[in-house]
This record gives structure tokens, C-alpha cells and sequence, in this order.
């Protein structure tokens, strides 16, 4: 594998998996470089164009570290290779950081599984997960979610997030906080919208650090009363999938 991309891009899309996710398993082809995470709390794949020289699946076993080198840089463009069952290298102008190899991807360990349940949900619409209903659909600019990602600033830990979403009225609802503290509730309108009734859900607080990694621009909502809260990003096809808390509200 062996491919050449714009680094900030490559740093959006390393970062856009979560800070849960410390090794990645992807590959490179048709011109894109592609990987999915599968962790307890969220599923992400996400993709960026790239120019492939050579085609094939790579590993970063430490993701934490290949941050920090891509960040450091000031290179325009970022080189990756990796021949199968030897290092992960990235390149950036005359500077080189080099991985050890790992059969032991921890963000991939149920890959395979959540893959079979995310095609599924594909073949239909996204209008069911693992057989429940998604009743409620509604679209967002994505740069209406930055008061969200503001959240902690104002309420302090967080605990969980109730997101709740009514088609009919155009809204989308997210709220956080304590009666005996702070609360903070912000309102989106949403285009598009489908579904009767309120769909609402709590979320784990993870969610406001997952919503950061949005790229700017339409981004499609799923979801259903006390259901998963799925994310596609239209004009990129980045995909997240973020379990609801179940027993909680």
C-alpha cells in the first residue's frame, strides 16, 4: 500500500475516529484512503482522496502517536506506506515516523460483525437497526452543531445527552446537565424531515466529542425512540453509528 494525500485532510480524518480508537485498520483503493472503527461505544468509517500509487490494507497500531507526528508537521502533503506484515510509514517532507505491525487491532476486533449490521441497515434506507424501527429522519448543517460541541464549557462534566428529534417541527433538541447545577439545552432546525411524533434517546457524553469530527455540510439523521443515533455525512460519506444508554432516562 501506498499513498499520497493532503495532511490536514489526514489529520481530520485520523482524528474524526475518536479518541477511543488507539490503532486503525484500513486500506487504499480507487482513489481513496478508507478505514472503520468498531468500539463499544460507536462505530465510525470514514474515507479521503487520496493519490494511490499502490493498493492494499494498512494497520496503525498507535494512533495517539501518529497524531501528534502528522499535527507537528508543516507539510503540505503526507506519504503512507506499508508492505503486508511490515511497519506503517508516513512521511512528510524530509521527516519519517515509522510503526510497528500488529495482528492485534483492538478498534477492528468486531469489525466484521458491526460491518454485517451496518450493510443491512443500508439495503433499507437506514429505516431499521438490527430489526428495530428508525422512525425519524431530518438533515443538518453541520455548523449548526458548534454550540453542541460547546457544551462541557458550560455545564462542566457531562453526564448523558438527551437528544431528541421532532420532524414535524423542524427541530432537533440536545440537552445536558444537572437540575441541581447546570443545564443547557440548544435548538436546530432540520430540513427535510420524516417521521410522526418525538424520537428521544440519551446518549453517552462521548457524543458531543464524536460530533466535533464532523466535516462541514448536510449531514443525514436515523433514529427512534430510545434507538442508535446514526450520522452520515452526504457529501463525504463519513458514517458514525452511536449506541443509545439504555435504563437511564
Amino acid at each position: 500500500m501506498r499513498a499520497e494525500t493532503n495532511r490536514k485532510h489526514f489529520l481530520q480524518f485520523l482524528q474524526s475516529f475518536g479518541k477511543e480508537s488507539l490503532d486503525l485498520k484500513g486500506a487504499v483503493r480507487n482513489s481513496i484512503i478508507e478505514a472503520s472503527v468498531a468500539l463499544p461505544n460507536y462505530y465510525i468509517r470514514n474515507r479521503i482522496v487520496a493519490t494511490v500509487y499502490q493498493t492494499g490494507s494498512f494497520v496503525v497500531s498507535d494512533m495517539p502517536r501518529l497524531i501528534v507526528f502528522v499535527k507537528s508537521m508543516k507539510s503540505d502533503k503526507v506519504l503512507i506506506s506499508q508492505v503486508e506484515g511490515q511497519p506503517f510509514r508516513a512521511h512528510c517532507g524530509s521527516s519519517s515516523a515509522t510503526f510497528a505491525d500488529s495482528e492485534h487491532v483492538r478498534s477492528a476486533l468486531s469489525l466484521e460483525r458491526a460491518e454485517a449490521v451496518v450493510r443491512e441497515a443500508q439495503q433499507n434506507s437506514f429505516k431499521t437497526w438490527s430489526g428495530r424501527p428508525l422512525d425519524a429522519y431530518a438533515a443538518i448543517d453541520s455548523v449548526d452543531l458548534i454550540p453542541v460541541r460547546n457544551m462541557s464549557k458550560v455545564v462542566g462534566k457531562l453526564g448523558c445527552i438527551t437528544l431528541s428529534l421532532v420532524p414535524a417541527d423542524n427541530e432537533l433538541v440536545f440537552s445536558a446537565g444537572s437540575d441541581h447545577s447546570v443545564t443547557m439545552s440548544h435548538v436546530i432546525e432540520t430540513k427535510d424531515g420524516s417521521g410522526d411524533g418525538q424520537a428521544t434517546s440519551l446518549y453517552g457524553p462521548w457524543l458531543i466529542t464524536l460530533l466535533g469530527a464532523l466535516p462541514e455540510g448536510r449531514v443525514s439523521i436515523f433514529t427512534g425512540e430510545d434507538s442508535p443515533l446514526i450520522l452520515h455525512h452526504d457529501e463525504v460519506g463519513m458514517l458514525m453509528v452511536v449506541p443509545e444508554q439504555e435504563g437511564r432516562r
